[in-house]
């Protein structure tokens, strides 16, 4: 035999609460699991932002630094520039010189000594000179009286 306690309404009753605490006990659990989730979103969307501050940062040095290497290489593409001017220089110097050198007199060594031929040649030639000289033409006396030598008045 099989014994009631109540009656069927406080049966039915008791069901409800038992039903109604389970719900509430359901929501709360929910209710926590939202607050913890949306926690956690918090803290991705702030990590998120400190992602993209550090992605920003890294952009503006990859960008400042592409700035330093175009001007490094717009210099040294002017200093090649310079460079090659400078090496055309050199050589049509270098050619002018040759070309000067190719049009002097050949410079023979006598076998006495190791002085050019030319420069007794040069020695021969003033002593012609000197004997040929030009007599000096005769100035004129002037009249102007001239101050003795001495004190200036």
């Amino acid at each position: 035999m099989v014994e009631r306690k109540g009656s069927g309404a406080a049966r039915a009753l008791a069901m409800r609460t038992e039903e109604a605490q389970s719900l509430k006990t359901q929501v709360t659990s929910l209710r926590d699991q939202l607050q913890h989730e949306s926690i956690a979103l918090g803290e991705l969307r702030a990590q998120a932002a400190r992602h993209e501050a550090v992605a920003r940062d890294a952009l503006a040095r990859l960008e400042a630094s592409e700035a330093r290497e175009r001007r490094a290489l717009r210099d040294l593409g002017s200093a090649r520039e310079r460079l090659s001017e400078w090496e055309a220089t050199v050589t049509q110097l270098r050619e002018q010189a040759a070309l000067a050198a190719s049009r002097r007199r050949p410079v023979t060594m006598t076998s006495r000594s190791s002085k050019p031929a030319k420069g007794r040649q040069k020695k021969s030639t003033r002593i012609i000179r000197t004997v040929r000289k030009k007599p000096k033409r005769l100035t004129r006396a002037s009249t102007k009286k001239r101050r003795p030598s001495g004190r200036k008045r």
